[in-house]
């Protein structure tokens, strides 16, 4: 991906979609802060766009509301264009001095505003153009090992950040992504958000107070594993089927409410659910980890045996 343009503007290209920010000095502070892989280069030729805008709303055209901003959507064959129409700024002012105050790493704020409209605005495009190619959004992190490329689907809090932070500090290990990919069979396509860790700070100034540990590069490539990470009251790795996987990553999906199948009916990129493809050529596994950090190196070991 490539940025450029100064401040009140940034544009750059992921793959054969070519994505243009216009207006909004603090959206492209974030981008520049938590996007660091997005670097200057040349725009590539490119088939889509994406178009991102802070204006006055456009006529005749839906406002979409959410607690902290409102949004207008146009799409046509080749471009989403999203038209950021209000931003309370001043109330995520106040929830970040609150979050200050009191050391709530997970109340939004300033910086998770901006990431919401990030993801609003840019990811969830992607999203719906990586659906139109047949991907799904899953809940995942992913990373490379031996040659080996292992996708971690698993809820929030579940620990697939920290259990990817301690394998990176023994082992040379390529992270792919940290809380979201695509996944068509047995390829995956992984979106570059930053790879997050640790206990919130209060003195971070990134989105939920937690140290940035690094910046995934874009990946699209085959898989092998498929790995469905829970707690449990011991350490254990056990043989999974397509089926269940499949009905855990829709639990998954379903619990955590995010993509494009769970916005608002009203926004045009608004799709049904469909059906996950998972192929064959995939192994799955249920890896369960017992209570303790001194579980999460137990844990490492059982997929360094995969590869």
């Amino acid at each position: 991906m490539s940025i450029y343009k100064g401040i009140f503007s940034t544009q750059w290209s992921s793959g054969n979609i070519e994505i243009h920010v216009k207006g909004g000095i603090l959206m492209s502070f974030y981008i520049k802060l938590l996007f660091k892989n997005w670097s200057i280069s040349e725009i590539k030729p490119s088939k889509k766009t994406v178009l991102v805008e802070f204006d006055r709303p456009s006529k005749n055209v839906e406002i979409v509301k959410t607690t902290l901003f409102s949004y207008q959507r146009i799409i046509t064959e080749k471009l989403v264009r999203t038209r950021i129409t209000k931003i309370n700024i001043p109330r995520a002012c106040v929830r970040s001095m609150y979050k200050f105050i009191v050391n709530r790493g997970s109340v939004v704020g300033i910086p998770e505003l901006y990431m919401s409209i990030i993801r609003k605005s840019i990811i969830e495009p992607l999203e719906y153009n990586a659906h139109k190619d047949g991907f799904s959004l899953i809940h995942a992190s992913s990373f490379m090992y031996n040659k080996k490329t292992f996708v971690i689907v698993a809820g929030s809090k579940i620990g697939k950040s920290t259990l990817i932070l301690n394998l990176t500090r023994k082992n040379n290990v390529n992270v792919l992504s940290d809380n979201y990919c695509f996944i068509n069979g047995n390829i995956i396509r992984t979106i570059e958000e930053p790879f997050r860790s640790g206990r919130p700070k209060r003195f971070k100034t990134t989105f939920y107070n937690r140290s940035i540990s690094g910046r995934p590069d874009i990946y699209e490539g085959k898989a092998d594993f498929i790995i469905h990470l829970k707690r449990g009251v011991e350490n254990s790795l056990n043989n999974l089927n397509a089926i269940n996987m499949q009905m855990i990553i829709n639990e998954i999906n379903e619990h955590e409410k995010e993509g494009i199948n769970y916005i608002t009916e009203t926004d045009p990129i608004w799709l049904e659910k469909q059906n996950l493809n998972l192929s064959d050529k995939l192994k799955f596994f249920t890896l369960s980890i017992a209570e303790g950090i001194e579980n999460v190196d137990i844990a490492i070991n059982q997929l360094k045996k995969l590869a």
